[in-house]
């Protein structure tokens, strides 16, 4: 659930910034 929301939301932003965020979220979501 949390991920397609995450996929959703980087879809609609900037490829950096949505690799950015995308990049923190797995960090995080794994750790």
């Amino acid at each position: 659930m949390k991920f397609k929301a995450r996929m959703t939301a980087t879809a609609g932003q900037t490829v950096t910034e949505g690799t950015v965020i995308s990049s923190a979220t797995y960090a995080v979501a794994y750790k």
